[in-house]
């Protein structure tokens, strides 16, 4: 694997106004593979390609930096655990990363219908995460900072690294009770 590292004032590349940048990968020179060749072969195969000005093809991978999520993990109390910090892809799903990371979580039941158990408390980083599908936001109406891992997925369209802060398990019993809505009013 040849890095480009720059290129040579008054050389081919630089007079030919290439778009070379310093980390481009050449793949092949003049149709001669050169991936996966050391240096002097990448070198060899530059030499033979034909002088400037004649048109000659230069095949390039240009790598780029892939922005990761940093993801906190909090435990509730009770747990006696110490938080974790697990590093996400752009794409991925919450739940199959905590699962991947040994951080157990509840699943639906066999009838595939959501159950709520999933659902983590996102203390920072909601941006971060695909925008709610209808049904979840319907499921979790009263509880804004709540999303269920199984539906969570990191955004596609990151440009830099970001910090994410969830808590799992929050207070399921507050959302999961039946509620009295004659009981802010006083009234039985």
């Amino acid at each position: 694997l040849t890095l480009v590292a720059g290129l040579v004032d008054g050389g081919n590349a630089a007079l030919a106004g290439c778009d070379l940048l310093p980390g481009d990968v050449v793949v092949s020179a003049g149709g001669a593979a050169t991936e996966c060749l050391d240096y002097d072969g990448t070198v060899d195969a530059l030499v033979g390609l034909p002088p400037a000005p004649a048109p000659a093809e230069l095949v390039v991978k240009r790598l780029v930096k892939v922005p990761l999520v940093t993801c906190k993990v909090m435990f509730p109390p009770e747990d006696k655990r110490p938080d974790e910090v697990m590093r996400l892809r752009r794409g991925n799903q919450l739940r199959a990363e905590l699962l991947k990371n040994r951080i157990e979580m509840p699943f639906c039941g066999e009838d595939m219908q959501c159950c709520k158990n999933c659902v983590v408390l996102v203390r920072k980083g909601m941006a971060l995460l695909k925008p709610q599908d209808v049904g979840e936001r319907q499921m979790l109406k009263k509880e804004p900072y709540w999303r269920l891992t199984c539906r969570a997925n990191i955004r596609w369209d990151l440009d830099e690294d970001a910090e994410l802060v969830i808590r799992v398990r929050p207070d399921l019993t507050n959302i999961m009770a039946k509620k009295d809505p004659f009981a802010k009013y006083g009234m039985q």
